[in-house]
């Protein structure tokens, strides 16, 4: 998902989609949409879901609310304002 990291040719799906999505917002700087952009980074592995973000091991679980769909409790959401800071996160 990652791929290796050496160059942009090299990389994963999920740098190559966060580094167009930063490019998109960047092109639209001009107008007066702000973005916003939380990350979160889950697992989902035997029916087990993990908060890749926090340090804790404890397994989530998944609740679904009628105004906004299934949710993950206590899910962590970092705020990113870079493609670099989100790979950071990511690594």
């Amino acid at each position: 998902m990652l791929g290796n990291g050496d160059s942009i040719d090299n990389a994963g799906v999920m740098p190559r989609s966060l580094s167009d999505l930063f490019k998109i917002i960047d092109k639209s700087k001009t107008t007066n949409i702000e973005y916003r952009l939380n990350l979160s980074y889950i697992e989902i592995y035997n029916e087990s879901i993990r908060d890749l973000l926090s340090d804790s091991d404890k397994a989530l679980s998944l609740r679904e609310d009628p105004n906004y769909g299934c949710q993950v409790v206590n899910l962590s959401e970092v705020l990113v304002n870079s493609a670099t800071d989100t790979f950071k996160l990511l690594t």
